[in-house]
């Protein structure tokens, strides 16, 4: 077994970011990624696993190189060992591939799995950002991509048939790529915590600083307080969205100078077609059932008609997009 040490320097400071994803993130993170001669981890092994611990303010990658499969139970037990050391463990889309291979190979070997503390699937959480941002895939290059990062080394599948020749010469070189494409996933992926930054949109982290009428429209101007990797703008029938930094412009329509005031718990409500808008079924069920229906994320909203009080006061106008903007975002 091979231990490679690195210091890396992210652009952004994943915390700042993290706690967007969860507030009540511990201290002492993990990031982490393996690389494996195939994708069944009955049939496959793990012959790379690298990781990115907090130190003197910033990372520090250190990665566990198996030279050969009889090196696999060494570098198992190497890792669970630094997992001691931490208390969240971060990876992207993990859950779905990483964590499951990884405990599989540690019961093959009989050997305590490391996972019991705190875990954070990026993948998993960017999910509702596809939308939103237009991306044509979710795969982590996609993002890197997005923020311009450029990747040196060959990809996880063409490292498959390079650490199979390496396993034969044991050459350096090959050795250094089958690394450095780790090093840059890791690298990658403690730059892309910036991307939860476009959550506090979704979450309704944010405030309006202006309002006022514009074309049948209202055109709202809010503030983030962390900012984002790259511009966006996103729009459908009933927003349009355009992002920068801590900035966002939001143009919302409305009919006959009237706004849709969405309710998040839209199982609790019914719609009245006849009337256009939403009613708590405390209400609702004293009407008859041929003029109620079921609400919908969609249908959930009730009408009412910004006054000036309403365009002079931040706080109103705030406190109606936190509620409703999350809920625009995600409709068709």
């Amino acid at each position: 077994m091979i231990t490679i040490t690195k210091k890396v320097s992210p652009k952004y400071p994943p915390e700042e970011y993290l706690e967007i994803l969860s507030p009540d993130l511990p201290q002492n993170i993990l990031f982490y990624d393996i690389e494996t001669t195939g994708l069944s981890p009955d049939r496959d092994e793990v012959y790379l696993i690298g990781a990115a611990v907090q130190k003197d303010g910033g990372y520090k990658y250190i990665g566990f190189f198996s030279e050969s499969q009889e090196d696999e139970p060494a570098i198992l037990s190497a890792f669970a060992d630094l997992c001691k050391e931490c208390s969240c463990m971060v990876m992207y889309n993990g859950t779905t591939f990483d964590h499951p291979f990884l405990t599989k190979r540690y019961n093959l070997y009989g050997l305590p799995d490391p996972f019991s503390q705190k875990e954070l699937d990026l993948y998993k959480e960017y999910r509702p950002l596809k939308s939103l941002l237009g991306l044509k895939s979710m795969r982590q290059s996609t993002l890197e991509a997005c923020t311009g990062i450029e990747r040196k080394y060959p990809n996880g599948k063409a490292g498959i048939t390079l650490y199979k020749a390496y396993q034969k010469d044991k050459d350096p070189i090959k050795q250094k790529i089958l690394v450095g494409h780790n090093i840059e996933d890791i690298e990658g992926m403690l730059h892309i915590t910036s991307f939860a930054s476009y959550l506090q949109y979704q979450e309704a982290r944010f405030r309006s600083t202006n309002a006022a009428p514009q074309n049948e429209k209202i055109l709202f101007q809010i503030e983030t307080d962390l900012p984002i990797p790259k511009p966006f703008t996103f729009e459908n029938t009933h927003i349009k969205t355009e992002g920068e930094t801590h900035k966002a412009k939001v143009w919302i329509s409305t009919n006959a100078d009237k706004l849709k005031q969405y309710y998040p718990d839209y199982k609790n409500y019914d719609y009245i077609p006849a009337e256009d808008t939403a009613m708590t079924r405390s209400v609702s069920r004293f009407l008859d059932k041929s003029l109620r229906k079921a609400a919908t994320p969609e249908t959930c909203y009730t009408w009412f008609t910004p006054d000036n009080a309403f365009y002079n006061n931040s706080e109103l106008q705030t406190r109606y997009l936190r509620q409703s903007l999350p809920i625009m975002l995600k409709l068709k």
